[in-house]
């Protein structure tokens, strides 16, 4: 049985300043990402490491993606 996953991406303070969406690529099956508040939650289908990069953008544009494994 999967253990429930639940991450919040960071946000450094001053990024609150405009309204933020993010968005991920690479996430294990099973986990889903809320773009309004960079919630990650869910329970992965299968154990592994997973490489994923987080973006993060707003109304002046898209970020750099920031990657982690999981």
């Amino acid at each position: 049985m999967a253990v429930e996953f639940n991450y919040t991406l960071p946000v450094t303070p001053g990024d609150n300043q405009l309204a933020q969406l993010f968005s991920v690529t690479g996430l294990p099956k099973g986990l889903v990402l809320n773009p309004k508040n960079g919630v990650i939650s869910g329970r992965p289908r299968k154990a592994g490491k997973f490489k994923v990069k987080a973006y993060a953008s707003n109304p002046l544009g898209k970020s750099s993606p920031v990657t982690a494994e999981l």
